[in-house]
């Protein structure tokens, strides 16, 4: 018997030590494990002295460094390796090692690759957290695998592709899942509504699109929801206003459309509403007064009309309210007063009419108030003075009258303060010196008059000044720039005058300066120091006198120089080849005298040079050749001889060249004829040129206006100038040309004075016909001879033969216009359909069969007469089409459809969008364009990534590309057109971000031989006030 129980108690003792030593193994296979995966990885110093079997128990690893076992030392439970800086992958992680595994954390590391297949042998992980690291692919399929999974993060990788349903329909204890900041695409499943205990689902900043949907209402435990920055389109279901746990919204920056539910107003608890950078439009529902919760609401860059419902003065706990770019209209509520926690208030860029409410004084707190660019009317009431802890103040572009008000100039805590654009009138006050906490102050464009106080020298901490278009008098101020930082001084288009105050000169922080269009006198050589960080300068239209100084060489970061219509003399220092950056420089109608600088050529990034109207002698530079970027070329009016370079025909760039009046000589380079984007001008007149027109000029087909005149050139005109094909004005009078005009529209209808002086031309509606030659007379008498004795049988067979091919030429004609239907005859009236610039294949039917009888699937812009689709033609090239919405007798689509073909045959620019063809048809009517792949410059701007490379040099770029089309329409085409839409989604952009303007459909051509008028029309947030 006893020695029964002492085989018994020898069992039970070998079955513990049996038992723990299989625990013991298990723990030490954990740990080969995990030294296995710190052994593959590149930089895991940091673990390699805490992960060592030296310091283990039993071999053991729950000592290690970020390592937790379970309570009775069995297996590992938890590894929170977060901020190691380990790199590496996953690929050697044994994840069927530890199957007991509940809390993974590797957050804010380098680890790189995609996530392995075996991370789905996790079955008791609980929390996963692999976010702030590189990890790419997509997710795997088995981690559907992972049921007990409660919080799942992967934020800020590069993970793709699409979210398996799977997912959702196994993951029912997820509270929290963040995959912000990847690459994720595809809808969001309808199976995500299955997630009833989600409290967080953030999907921000990915390539999410298809429409939000309307399941999402199910996820009755949410309080965060963040869908931003992706490319959702379609409504906002009104399943949302089930959420009534819901404390934050955002859904900024997607496609969504549709008008806000008024279901939302059921979210009680609701917070945050961020949903600017959409397309919403229609009227904001009153229901959001019932939001008692609400501290910030950001509707910001939506299509939303109508007024701002005066219900939105019950949200007392509102912090912040932005609804700027809108069009909203009416006044601003009188019931905003009532939100006395408000601290921004922000509705710029709207149709807001009605005076200020004096309750907008009960703000107390209001740090930030911007009702900048809308319609305001009346003055700014005297209570804005009550904000003591006000620090931005935008007012400007509205319709404000009346004078400033002298509570406005006591609030010593704004920083920024812009009334620009509007009608005040007055004085600036000597209280205007209480701001010193200024920095930001914009006066211009007002109706302001009489001299500055000298109290402006308090504003220390003033950076930005602009004072421009009012009617100031007397002398600059005279301390300004006193803080040290970057400076901004704008005071052009007053009657400002004396000296430059030698403040300025010494304040080597000067970022930008404009002080053209005064009376400003004085040396310049003396009143401007050296300027390291200076972008730009524009003195112009100025009685300045002096030298131009080589201490500007020291001006590095200098883009623009503007010292035009002034009274400076002396030569142009060579030293400006070190101004590297510079982008234009003007220093025209001046007294300037010796050559043009050889180191010129050196200024890479110069688009822009005027030298006109100045003394400048020598010969041109041939480096000007090497300039690149060279779009405006002007040294006319000077003294300059010899020949034109050859190196200009490098240029390709230019748009404009203007050498008149001066004393060049020699040929025309034939050269000329490569500067193929030559559009808007040629001027060559009034030098001593010789010899014959070459005949490369002809490969010019954008130029409009060519100017030879009073020159000694000779022979005839070439031929091949009848294929400048943009040409619409030309003037060659005044030199020894003969012969006939070339077959061109612009030659043929010119007036007589486009040709005097020039004894042997002929040809066109206003000068002589042109006689035959001789031998060609003689030639056509022999001919008459022999037609009177042709045989009358010839004739008959002749009448034979043409009536057998009318027969065949009419069953060829019925065919062609059964295929091609170029005019075809319909019960509706007569359709047209035109293309040119193609092979004479293209037809109706090849486009609307390119695009799939206009699928949705091809629309790549949506407009309020239509859509434009991207269509690839059958000759394999890509064209954009704009289909116009057929909604029966629609006058105002129709002159729309009408006026973009009536303005856009007319021109020809770099900068204004190529038409090739049209067609008006009962079933669809479209335009035909050339298509740009960057698209438009507001779906830049709307995409934060893309809006961040938008850098300051293609902004420059765009801007001036833009400007250069609206001058050409306003001032060098034949008939001027006013575009009357420009807007940032009017603005294509090719691959190097040249701007090209398009949608002419509001276009007007102007009757220069008549007053014009026209009604208010555009974009609402881009219309000239």
């Amino acid at each position: 018997m006893r020695s029964d129980r002492l085989l018994l108690l020898f069992f039970l003792l070998w079955s513990l030590c049996s038992l723990g030593d299989a625990r013991a193994q298990s723990l030490q296979a954990e740990a080969k494990a995990l030294l296995k995966w710190r052994d593959s990885l590149q930089d895991a110093h940091v673990l390699n002295s805490s992960w060592s079997f030296l310091k283990s128990r039993y071999g053991a690893p729950c000592q290690w460094d970020g390592i937790q076992c379970s309570s009775d030392k069995t297996s590992v439970v938890k590894i929170s390796l977060q901020n190691k800086g380990l790199r590496g992958t996953l690929n050697y992680f044994d994840f069927a090692a530890f199957p007991n595994l509940a809390h993974f954390d590797l957050r804010g590391n380098n680890l790189n690759g995609s996530i392995p297949d075996g991370i789905g042998n996790l079955s008791k992980l609980t929390f996963l957290d692999l976010s702030v690291n590189q990890f790419s692919g997509s997710l795997p399929v088995t981690m559907a695998n992972v049921t007990q999974i409660s919080e799942f993060w992967i934020s800020d990788n590069f993970i793709d592709g699409e979210l398996i349903p799977s997912f959702f329909t196994n993951w029912r204890n997820l509270t929290r899942l963040v995959l912000f900041g990847n690459k994720l695409t595809g809808n969001i499943p309808l199976e995500i509504g299955q997630l009833e205990k989600l409290t967080r689902l953030d999907l921000a900043h990915n390539l999410f699109q298809g429409p939000i949907p309307s399941s999402i209402g199910n996820m009755s435990s949410l309080t965060s929801l963040n869908l931003s920055v992706n490319n959702l389109f379609g409504r906002v279901p009104s399943e949302m206003g089930k959420l009534s746990s819901l404390v934050e919204l955002s859904l900024y920056s997607n496609q969504l459309t549709g008008s806000m539910p008024k279901a939302l107003g059921n979210l009680s608890g609701l917070s945050h509403m961020i949903i600017l950078q959409n397309k919403l439009s229609g009227e904001i529902p009153s229901e959001i007064g019932n939001l008692m919760k609400l501290t910030d609401l950001d509707l910001t860059d939506n299509s939303f009309l109508g007024s701002i419902p005066p219900e939105i003065g019950k949200l007392k706990n509102l912090v912040s309210i932005k609804l700027s770019f809108n069009s909203l209209a009416g006044p601003l509520p009188t019931s905003i007063g009532q939100l006395s926690s408000l601290v921004n208030l922000i509705i710029n860029d709207n149709h807001l009419t009605g005076t200020i409410p004096q309750t907008i004084g009960e703000l107390t707190n209001l740090d930030f108030l911007d009702l900048d660019t809308n319609s305001l009317t009346g003055s700014i009431p005297v209570q804005i003075g009550n904000l003591s802890s006000l620090q931005h103040l935008f007012l400007g572009v509205n319709l404000l009258t009346g004078t400033i008000p002298q509570e406005l100039w006591k609030l010593s805590a704004l920083i920024e303060l812009d009334l620009a654009s509007n009608f005040l009138p007055g004085l600036v006050p000597p209280s205007i010196g209480n701001l010193s906490n200024l920095y930001f102050l914009n006066l211009s464009n007002n109706s302001l008059f009489g001299t500055l106080p000298p109290q402006m020298s308090n504003l220390t901490s003033l950076g930005q000044l602009f004072l421009s278009a009012n009617n100031l008098f007397g002398s600059l101020p005279s301390i300004i720039c006193k803080g040290g930082m970057p400076f901004v001084f704008s005071a052009s288009n007053n009657h400002f005058t004396g000296s430059i105050p030698e403040s300025l000169r010494n304040c080597t922080s000067l970022y930008k300066l404009t002080l053209s269009g005064n009376q400003l006198s004085g040396n310049i050589s003396e009143a401007f120091g050296s300027y390291p960080n200076l972008l730009r300068i524009d003195i112009s239209n100025n009685q300045l006198t002096g030298e131009l100084s080589p201490s500007w060489s020291g001006c590095h970061s200098l883009q623009r120089l503007d010292f035009s219509n002034n009274d400076i003399i002396g030569k142009i220092p060579g030293s400006i080849s070190q101004l590297a950056r510079l982008g234009l420089i003007n220093i025209s109608t001046n007294y300037i005298t010796g050559e043009i600088p050889r180191g010129i050529g050196e200024l890479s990034f110069l688009q822009y040079i005027d030298m006109s109207n100045n003394h400048i002698s020598g010969g041109i530079p041939s480096e000007i050749g090497m300039l690149k970027n060279l779009q405006h070329l002007d040294l006319s009016s000077n003294k300059l001889s010899g020949p034109i370079p050859e190196e200009l025909g490098n240029s390709t760039t230019l748009i404009r060249l203007k050498l008149s009046n001066n004393t060049l000589n020699g040929k025309i380079p034939s050269q000329l004829g490569n500067l193929a984007g030559l559009s808007m001008l040629l001027d060559l007149s009034r030098n001593v040129l010789t010899g014959t027109i070459p005949d490369q000029l002809g490969k010019l087909i954008h130029l409009e206006m060519l100017n030879l005149s009073h020159n000694k050139l000779i022979g005839a005109i070439p031929s091949s100038l009848a294929g400048m094909v943009s040409l619409t004005s030309v003037d060659l009078s005044f030199n020894s040309l003969q012969g006939p005009l070339p077959n061109n529209a612009a030659f043929l209808n010119a007036s007589v004075e486009s040709f005097i002086g020039n004894l042997g031309l002929c040809g066109g509606v206003n000068l002589r016909p042109c006689m035959p030659p001789k031998d060609v007379i003689q030639q056509k008498k022999s001919q008459t001879l022999e037609a009177i004795v042709t045989p009358v049988a010839a004739v008959l067979i002749l009448l034979f033969l043409v009536t057998g091919t009318c027969k065949i030429c009419q069953k060829t004609k019925l065919r062609r216009r059964n295929k091609n239907r170029i005019i075809v005859e319909t019960s509706q009236g007569i359709d047209f359909f035109s293309m040119w610039n193609y092979d004479g294949e293209l037809d109706y039917e090849d486009i609307v069969s390119a695009a799939r009888n206009f699928s949705d699937d091809y629309v790549i812009g949506t407009g309020s007469h239509g859509s434009v689709y991207k269509v690839e033609l059958p000759t394999g090239q890509i064209v954009a089409v704009k289909k116009f919405n057929q909604q029966g007798n629609d006058t105002l689509t129709d002159f729309g459809f009408r006026n973009e073909i009536k303005a856009l045959t007319k021109v020809r620019h770099r900068n204004i969008v190529k038409l090739y063809g049209f067609c008006k048809h009962p079933h669809w009517s479209f335009l035909v364009y050339e298509y740009l792949e960057r698209g438009s410059l507001a779906n830049i701007l709307s995409s934060n990534e893309e809006a961040k490379g938008l850098d300051w040099a293609k902004r420059v770029n765009i801007i001036t590309g833009v400007a250069d089309a609206l001058s050409y329409m306003h001032h060098d085409h034949s008939i001027p057109i006013i575009h009357r839409d420009i807007s940032s989604k009017n603005i294509l952009l090719y691959p190097d971000f040249d701007a090209c303007v398009s949608d002419f459909g509001t276009a007007r051509l102007l009757n220069p031989n008549s007053s014009n008028w026209t009604w208010c029309v555009g974009t609402h947030g881009y219309m000239a006030p």
